[in-house]
């Protein structure tokens, strides 16, 4: 569950890092959006992994 959570808050916050990258001028759309993907994906899917490897499970 947390690991489909992480993929789709992911799948928002590409176009968060498309705006950041075209904003600052540094890629063009496609490039930006290309980078956003594994940007977002990345970040978000190591996080929700983390938090699964690291909290230890309920008792009960």
């Amino acid at each position: 569950m947390i690991r489909a959570f992480a993929a789709g808050v992911a799948v928002g916050s590409v176009r968060i890092w498309i705006g950041i990258l075209l904003g600052s001028g540094l890629l063009t759309f496609p490039d930006s959006f290309a980078a956003a993907f594994w940007i977002a994906f990345s970040l978000h899917v190591l996080a929700g992994e983390w938090w699964v490897r690291t909290t230890p499970p309920k008792s009960g």
